[in-house]
């Protein structure tokens, strides 16, 4: 008990005697083997004014224990417990109990470099008016560092990017820190919103008026591994869907309207094809409808369709080795469809 007890009072008159510039919040679930990599890249910021909230989302490994352990060692960390109700509970809990002026959240699975926290208030400093940030980062299966996000400085994000935005979540969360007040105005996370509730408030701070600015050299590792790996596809194109129709049910001007719809209209067909692949299978005869739904939803991209078909049915079109080039040419383009999309007229 009397360590416990220790990092409690720890806390305490760290809160009492020092209100922290920036509140980090780390949802936890069944986290037991990364979350020790995460606690320690943010007990290991060359910026120390930090309080960290970690929250145990009803985990049923030993999550609890790890937050507890590093608690007792450092009385900025405190750990709050609740029954599982997915991240976005879990980030509105959090946020309930911080104190900071400056929001930044870190995901269990991923961790800062040592600079990232003090790189971005510095850059804040640069630019008073900056009141969402973020950083450049690297892809990491937990090993070796795969390769950098935004590799082209004409690509990376800066200032009001909400129509980029739109069309494609240009934030990791993990990267993000965002000014208290800014949020308090946006809302918080909805939890209905399981895969992507973090684009949806993203697209809210955006309505409401931001300034995005980031770091360009990479400051967080995204890890790649089978706990986001195995997401399935065809239930995140429909959260992508509800979300956009979330959009359109809030007042918007009319050109900002314009964008939703088109966005929403790809979304939908991204769904159609999605769920046509996976009836290639199980439900052939089903597949063309699916298909022609998709069509209808967005009839401009004959290209698009075209190069999705071909991974739909690739024996018709010359079995594995075609399947095989059209898979490697995809993953190239896939990566700016959506900014593509979103530049035009």
């Amino acid at each position: 008990m009397i360590g416990p007890l220790r990092g409690r009072c720890r806390a305490i008159n760290f809160l009492v005697n020092h209100r922290p510039l920036v509140s980090v919040i780390v949802p936890a679930c069944n986290a037991e083997k990364v979350l020790g990599d995460a606690l320690a890249s943010a007990q290991q910021q060359t910026y120390r004014e930090l309080e960290i909230i970690v929250v145990d989302d009803g985990s049923t490994d030993g999550t609890g224990e790890v937050a507890r352990r590093f608690a007792a060692a450092d009385g900025r960390i405190r750990l709050l417990q609740q029954a599982n109700g997915g991240s976005a509970a879990a980030r509105n809990a959090a946020l309930g109990n911080a104190h900071g002026e400056w929001i930044a959240f870190l995901d269990a699975d991923d961790v800062w470099l040592p600079t990232k926290i003090e790189s971005q208030l510095r850059l804040w400093q640069s630019d008073p008016a900056a009141n969402f940030l973020f950083a450049n980062y690297w892809n990491w299966d937990g090993q070796r560092d795969i390769s950098v996000q935004y590799s082209r400085r004409r690509k990376f994000p800066k200032g009001n990017v909400l129509r980029e935005l739109i069309y494609w979540g240009l934030f990791r969360t993990s990267t993000v820190m965002v000014r208290r007040e800014t949020l308090d105005r946006a809302g918080l996370f909805d939890p209905e919103l399981r895969n992507v509730h973090d684009w949806d408030l993203w697209l809210r701070i955006g309505e409401t008026g931001f300034w995005a600015r980031g770091v360009w050299e990479p400051q967080v590792r995204y890890r790649i591994w089978e706990k986001n790996a195995s997401a399935n596809r065809v239930n995140i194109a429909r959260f992508v869907v509800r979300t956009l129709e979330k959009a359109l049910a809030r007042p918007q001007p009319a050109a900002r309207l314009r964008h939703y719809r088109r966005a929403w209209r790809i979304a939908r067909a991204q769904l159609e094809l999605m769920q046509a692949q996976s009836l290639v299978s199980s439900a052939p005869d089903a597949v063309p409808a699916a298909v022609l739904r998709a069509w209808r939803c967005y009839p401009r991209r004959l290209k698009w369709l075209m190069r999705y078909l071909a991974l739909v049915w690739p024996d018709a079109l010359g079995g594995r080795w075609t399947s095989a080039a059209v898979r490697k040419k995809l993953r190239r383009w896939r990566m700016g469809q959506r900014v593509e999309m979103s530049q035009e007229t």
